[in-house]
């Protein structure tokens, strides 16, 4: 089990050999900026994952989309590849207002009054 963040700030991963095992994630920071990820050699153990999920919004600022990723990997062993790419969950919704102070029902033409019979 291990994770590798990439900062926000890198564009560019070169890897000759790369071991992830079981649980293992490189985890890919958000940014407005691409990045391009290439491995040489790679065995994935089970469960282990590339992450390049948005950030998630706040009250004051919406959601962020994923990186975008540009993955490159010439010899693979692996029983799965996963790649987690998706948006950043949105904001939360607000708290309802109160309901306003109402007023007795009427009849439509003026008052009602009494019914017949």
């Amino acid at each position: 089990y291990g994770t590798l963040l990439i900062p926000a700030g890198v564009s560019q991963v070169n890897i000759d050999q790369l071991h992830l095992g079981h649980g293992s994630r490189i985890v890919i920071v958000p940014a407005e900026r691409g990045i391009e990820l290439r491995v040489a050699n790679a065995e994935l153990g089970e469960g282990s994952q590339i992450s390049t999920r948005g950030a998630a919004g706040t009250f004051e600022k919406p959601a962020r989309p994923a990186r975008d990723l540009s993955l490159r990997i010439e010899a693979l062993q692996a029983d799965q590849l996963s790649i987690d790419a998706r948006g950043g969950t949105g904001a939360p919704g607000f708290v309802g207002l109160d309901g306003g102070n109402g007023a007795e029902p009427g009849c439509t033409w003026g008052s009602a009054g009494e019914g017949a019979n």
